[in-house]
């Protein structure tokens, strides 16, 4: 059974999908705040940001539970935009931020000093075989392979993304150029109608979308999750503090991180309990949240995942070769 959450503020409307976290968010300005933590009732104060994605309701599952404050920290969930995931933090609107791996990648190799306190999930396939994404090509495409997307149009969500870099990283794995694919942005609503009218030859696309669509049998699946197969078990959605922040609060930071493994840990074995907080945290309908897969939950992040991402912005030109994101993982 759920416990309410110890407190909730609402500050912002939540406006994003999961693609648009995919983006890179490293646009804040101003000096970093590292506020000391506040107590309440014995319990230690953590303002955290809160995000739709589905794979982050692990976190907020985590909260329902009571996860956190067993571990003796009462936990603020304060709505926050994609635009906001390191600008809160730099603001000092919040003490923790989700992100994704290479949206916090792209921001530490800009000089923001971000701190990563631990992991959520990676990109690879969660417990029932999906990824929250996939490929999608009209029945009887001509498309078999990642090869065959070459020359091709291809639509994302969102351009210098993880969706862009996954599709090109995928042509480049089978011998093709990834630098050959026409790659343009889609609304996720409007993916089945742009393949249909042939204004596009794939979509990249996100769950419940992408199992919607595939249920009317117009479409089919040939090359799986480009994502995942570039990406793989590098860190896909993380929780992040400034450098500042994380430094001046290592207690709070081992608490949080103690209570994030408890809470990936029940989410990943109770898979109707994560889908029932994405329902109650995220609107997503009852009737068509079994439709939304998420991908593997995995509550550590380490030096590997990190370096690995910036190999593929690096790759892709979307990170400068002297960036330095040492300083991400503690």
């Amino acid at each position: 059974m759920m416990i309410p959450l110890r407190r909730h503020v609402r500050t912002r409307s939540i406006a994003a999908t999961a693609g648009v976290l995919l983006a890179l968010t490293a646009t804040a300005c101003g000096g970093t705040q590292a506020a000391p933590a506040a107590s309440e009732n014995g319990l230690t104060t953590v303002r955290l940001g809160n995000v739709q994605l589905s794979d982050y309701a692990a976190v907020l599952l985590g909260v329902d539970q009571g996860i956190f404050e067993r571990n003796g920290l009462n936990i603020e969930l304060v709505d926050i935009t994609p635009a906001d995931l390191v600008g809160g933090l730099l603001s000092g609107q919040v003490d923790m931020n989700p992100n994704t791996g290479p949206g916090a990648v792209m921001a530490a190799g800009k000089g923001i000093p971000l701190a990563v306190v631990g992991g959520v999930s990676t990109f690879e396939a969660g417990p029932d075989g999906r990824t929250g994404s996939t490929l999608l090509v009209k029945a009887n495409s001509s498309i078999r392979t990642a090869a065959d997307l070459e020359g091709k149009t291809v639509g994302v969500n969102l351009l210098a993304s993880a969706s862009e870099y996954g599709v090109r990283g995928v042509v480049d794995q089978a011998g093709g150029d990834g630098s050959g694919v026409s790659i343009i942005e889609v609304p996720f609503s409007a993916m089945g109608e742009s393949l249909t009218a042939d204004r596009i030859d794939a979509a990249l696309i996100g769950d419940p979308y992408a199992s919607l669509l595939l249920k009317t049998g117009q479409f089919e699946v040939p090359l799986g999750d480009p994502i995942e197969q570039v990406f793989g078990p590098a860190p896909r959605v993380i929780v992040t503090g400034t450098r500042e922040y994380v430094e001046t609060n290592p207690e709070v930071v081992d608490k949080f991180q103690t209570a994030l493994d408890e809470s990936v840990e029940y989410a990943d074995s109770h898979p109707d309990d994560m889908r029932a907080a994405m329902v109650e945290h995220f609107g997503t309908p009852a009737d068509t949240v079994g439709d939304t897969g998420y991908p593997a939950l995995e509550s550590r992040v380490d030096a590997a995942g990190i370096d690995g991402i910036a190999t593929i912005l690096r790759e892709n030109g979307a990170l400068d070769s002297s960036a330095d994101v040492s300083g991400l993982t503690r």
